[in-house]
Parts: structure tokens; C-alpha cells; sequence
């Protein structure tokens, strides 16, 4: 898979020349290309256990949950975005890396310094009782 050159480009480009290849089919073929080039899926194989291997997950895919994507959305909602600045998730996710970093950060400190508050209060009431 390393050092692998896969020119898909060239290969849209001949099609191209022959005609009726819009970008609809540049993108079910960059899809199905890159799928059969790196072994995720094989689409001409009738055998296979997917009906619609495009569509569908397969074991190869399986880490897609840990993708920046997936992370940024349990981070809008662990630092409840909205809530501190307003934003919507779309919003959030076309902002710069370095502002949402920023911004997560800032909430983090926010977060730690009120849960310090908190346990000092917990301790002077703990005392008086």
C-alpha cells in the first residue's frame, strides 16, 4: 500500500475523451477505483456477502469512527459548543483548526478552574458542618 501510485486523474481523462462522463461518474468511479485498488471491497465479485458494496460498511472501513470528523463532533458536544458560543455544529466544524483548538482550550481551562472552585467550596462547607 506504501509507494503505491494510483493515477486516477489519467484514467477520468480517457474516459472523458470518449464521451457522456460527467461528474457523476468521475465520483462512483473515484470511489469504486480507489476501493478495488486498495482492496476494500471487490465490486465485480458476485459473491460477495454486500449487495451494495458503495454504500455499505465493511470491515476495512471499520476505523472510520475515529476519524477528525468524529472527534470534532464528540468534542461540540462534550465542551457543549453551542452553549458557550453560540455556534452550530456546521459552524463550528468550517472554522479554522487552530480557532476550534483555541476555543476548546479555553474551554477546558474554564472547566478546570470551576471544578476547582467547586471542590474548595465542598471543603470549607465540609468543615463548617
Amino acid at each position: 500500500m506504501f509507494g503505491r501510485h494510483i493515477d486516477f486523474f489519467t484514467r477520468i481523462a480517457g474516459l472523458l475523451k470518449q464521451g457522456s462522463f460527467n461528474g457523476m461518474h468521475a465520483t462512483i468511479f473515484l470511489k469504486e477505483a480507489y476501493m478495488e485498488d486498495y482492496g476494500i471491497a471487490s465490486l465485480d465479485d458476485n459473491r460477495s456477502n454486500s449487495v451494495m458494496p458503495l454504500v455499505s460498511m465493511n470491515n476495512k472501513e471499520g476505523l472510520s469512527t475515529l476519524s477528525p470528523y468524529h472527534r470534532r463532533l464528540q468534542q461540540y458536544r462534550l465542551f457543549k459548543i453551542y452553549d458557550n458560543y453560540h455556534l452550530s455544529l456546521v459552524e463550528f466544524l468550517n472554522l479554522p483548526k487552530d480557532i476550534i483548538e483555541y476555543m476548546l482550550e479555553e474551554i477546558g481551562e474554564e472547566t478546570q478552574s470551576k471544578a476547582k472552585a467547586d471542590a474548595a467550596a465542598a471543603e470549607r462547607i465540609k468543615q463548617h458542618v
